[in-house]
C-alpha cells in the first residue's frame, strides 16, 4: 500500500476513534487513567510498569510524528495535551496508550491492555 494511501486510512481511522471509541475499541482493554493524567512522565512510569518498551509506534492527527516509532517517552509528550486522538502501540496487540479528542476539560485517556486470561 502506498505511504499516502496509508495515511489517510490512518487519519480516518483516529477521526472515528475521536468520537465513537467507546464503541469501537474492546471495553475489556479499557483502563481509564483518572485525572489528574495530563503530566507525560506519569504515563510513562504507568506504561512502564505493564512492561512498555523504551519505544513505540505513534498514530496521530499530528501528521508530523504520526506513523512513526518513537521513544516512548517523547511520544508521549507530543500525545498528552495535544487535543486530537492519539494511539500510541507499545506492545501490538498487548499493551497501548490511547487519548480521545479533547472537547471540554481533559480529554479522556486510557492504557489499552489485552486482559491476561486470553
Amino acid at each position: 500500500m502506498n505511504c499516502s494511501r496509508q495515511k489517510k486510512r490512518d487519519m480516518a481511522a483516529l477521526q472515528r476513534l475521536d468520537h465513537r471509541y467507546l464503541s469501537m475499541l474492546k471495553n475489556d482493554y479499557l483502563i481509564e487513567i483518572k485525572p489528574p493524567n495530563s503530566w507525560p512522565d506519569d504515563t510513562y512510569d504507568l506504561l512502564k510498569q505493564y512492561g512498555a518498551p523504551d519505544t513505540c509506534y505513534y498514530l496521530s492527527k499530528n501528521e508530523l510524528i504520526s506513523g512513526k516509532t518513537l521513544p516512548l517517552r517523547e511520544a508521549l509528550e507530543h500525545a498528552i495535551g495535544f487535543g486530537f486522538a492519539s494511539i500510541i502501540s507499545c506492545i501490538p496487540g498487548e499493551l497501548a496508550y490511547f487519548e480521545a479528542e479533547q472537547s471540554f476539560g481533559p480529554p479522556p485517556r486510557y492504557l489499552l491492555k489485552k486482559p491476561s486470561n486470553r
